[in-house]
């Protein structure tokens, strides 16, 4: 899943991205572009459940 592009709905289909890490990304792409799994602020099993399904482009 392209971090920098999909939608909310989208999203919210990745492991490990709930609704409240889904709304700080799209409230940080709209600042800047997000270029790490770590620019998400999220940890643990969270981390490892997303990072198998996010790239940064």
């Amino acid at each position: 899943m392209r971090v920098n592009r999909a939608d909310r709905e989208a999203l919210l289909k990745v492991p490990g991205l709930g609704p409240d890490t889904v709304k700080r990304i799209l409230k940080m792409r709209q600042e800047q572009r997000i270029t790490s799994i770590a620019d998400l602020g999220i940890k643990g099993k969270r981390l490892e459940k997303a990072g198998n399904y996010v790239i940064f482009e």
